[in-house]
């Protein structure tokens, strides 16, 4: 068995004993229960850093090839919600826009912390919780004009907030 495979079900372990221990006996085991629940949800987030670690280097020479070629702008058009239980994944959907006009969209699997995508999917049940949207969460863009290089938070159309811009 391999040491990711290991922590995977050690905090799966964490967070299914700590709803046992709450239907159990919430006040006698509630100090037990916090601190499975706290365990759990750390080991998803260390394992999630590490996916996404070794998943953002494929983004890394994506964004090189980006950069050197005659691309103006670089832009999030949508997230959609994480799909899965174990392994959540977005699916992220950049569009380029050339210096000549042309457009390109691709479409990339992102990891996502399965504590986080599953508060998420329940969020999304209860229509008492406001579950923002993932897409327009995310929006933002990347503009080259010559060496200058802009980043924006936010739809452009709607008022975006700049980042930073870079020379």
């Amino acid at each position: 068995m391999s040491a990711v495979r290991f922590f995977t079900l050690l905090g799966t372990a964490c967070i299914v004993l700590g709803f046992a221990m709450v239907f159990i006996d919430a006040e006698a085991l509630a100090t037990p229960s916090g601190i499975l629940f706290a365990a759990g949800f750390l080991i998803g987030g260390v394992l999630w850093i590490r996916r996404a670690f070794f998943g953002i280097r494929g983004l890394v020479s994506d964004a090189k090839a980006v950069l050197s070629s005659d691309t103006e702008e670089v832009r999030i058009v949508d997230v959609t919600d994480p799909k899965g239980f174990f392994g959540p994944r977005s699916t992220v959907t950049v569009e380029i826009e050339g210096e000549d006009g042309t457009t390109r969209q691709f479409d990339r699997d992102i990891p996502m912390p399965w504590p986080w995508a599953l508060a998420y999917k329940f969020a999304k049940r209860f229509p008492a919780t406001k579950t923002p949207d993932l897409g327009e969460e995310l929006a933002g863009q990347l503009r080259r004009q010559g060496l200058n290089v802009t980043a924006t938070h936010g739809d452009a159309t709607e008022g975006a907030v700049p980042v930073t811009t870079r020379t």
